[in-house]
């Protein structure tokens, strides 16, 4: 039998719990990005001078990859024209 990580951080995770190397194959996923491709190719592709500034999150909304810590750092910040957008399914549970 084998193991799939999906990353080389989730096959050291698998490695630090004594799983064997010999068995963990690293099978990179990807994300559909047909919806991401239709919303860029609606923006405008230059930066316009006075557009509030851009930042976006690709990936799965859970715990582990730190939203939450994203947002409460924005907050921190002072107020300016900053506009997240963020890319993921969210989940049906307390995170979500």
């Amino acid at each position: 039998k084998r193991i799939i990580a999906l990353s080389e951080f989730q096959k050291t995770v698998f490695l630090n719990n004594g799983y064997p190397s010999s068995r963990i194959e690293v099978m990179q996923h990807g994300i559909e990005t047909k919806e991401l491709d239709q919303i860029l190719a609606a923006s405008p592709k230059q930066c316009l001078p006075n557009a509030p500034a851009r930042l976006g999150f690709i990936g799965s909304i859970v715990a582990i990859k730190g939203l939450h810590i994203l947002t409460e750092a924005l907050k921190l910040l002072p107020a300016t024209e900053l506009e997240l957008h963020v890319y993921g399914k969210v989940p049906e549970n307390e995170y979500g």
